[in-house]
């Protein structure tokens, strides 16, 4: 017989909205080491499919990527000419 061990609870939701501040925090103060530590954390812990916590993560996860590669001037919809 295998033993397994069980897989830890995911952290709480306090913590990741901290981090999340924190790493809107650290793109703000162009500390980019803390931003992609945080960034990798807060990706594992995200999933569009997820409880609603994880879908808004999820989303904040890709408003922060957006702040530290904009997109180019006057192309806000991929794809979509205007």
């Amino acid at each position: 017989m295998f033993s397994t061990l069980p897989t830890p609870p995911p952290p709480p939701a306090s913590s990741s909205r901290q981090m999340l501040l924190d790493t809107a925090k650290a793109i703000t103060k162009r500390n980019h080491e803390i931003v992609a530590a945080n960034l990798a954390v807060l990706k594992k812990l995200s999933n569009i499919h997820g409880d609603p916590d994880q879908r808004l993560t999820t989303m904040m996860v890709t408003a922060l990527e957006s702040r530290i590669n904009p997109p180019p001037p006057g192309n806000f919809l991929p794809g979509v000419d205007v």
